[in-house]
């Protein structure tokens, strides 16, 4: 792993842990309250300027008999995927409730077996142990995507750099936040 993806996924961490306290309000994605998409949301939010679309409406119910998988969808589209075995600390991890059932639970990996989330029973978003329960029900493993660019330490070090500074700035530049777009989704 390079220098720079060491810090980003760290820098992905300290985001998440600064939501640690946070109030539950289903759909919230922000410091006043969020659910645990909100939280995912959130964090994409402060790590690249912008939303990466706005979602459709959802129930907070995990048992959704639907088989419509939304949530796992919205990840593809703008995380990029990774097998369970390979996930590291900065990893957006969705949860499955059971078989047969939607994805519909996300959080995010801090370390080898801790992850942050909301979720409404807690009333707040926690940072916890991944319990073999948890691990069983991961449905999908998705990094961010890597900083497009990032701040020098030093002038010297210019664009293209391998170091980054934890406070970098992994913007996208304005013909990339024009491809991504928000737009709104369907359930579909």
């Amino acid at each position: 792993m390079t220098d720079v993806a060491r810090l980003f996924r760290q820098r992905i961490v300290a985001v998440a842990r600064g939501f640690d306290g946070v109030a539950y309000r289903h759909q919230g994605a922000d410091r006043h309250g969020c659910d645990c998409l909100g939280l995912v949301r959130a964090v994409w939010r402060e790590l690249y300027g912008f939303d990466a679309e706005a979602p459709p409406a959802y129930g907070p119910a995990w048992a959704d008999p639907s088989g419509v998988e939304t949530l796992l969808n919205a990840a593809s589209r703008h995380l990029q995927p990774r097998p369970i075995a390979a996930m590291a600390a900065g990893d957006v991890l969705v949860f499955r409730w059971r078989p047969g059932l939607a994805a519909k639970h996300c959080g995010i990996l801090t370390a080898d077996d801790r992850m942050i989330h909301a979720y409404e029973s807690a009333g707040r978003v926690a940072e916890g142990h991944i319990a073999d329960a948890w691990r069983r029900r991961i449905a999908g493993v998705f990094s961010f995507p890597a900083p497009i660019h990032c701040k020098a330490t030093t002038p010297a070090e210019g664009r293209g750099s391998d170091r980054c500074p934890p406070d970098f700035s992994g913007a996208p530049t304005e013909g990339q936040r024009a491809k991504r777009a928000i737009r709104p989704v369907s359930e579909n």
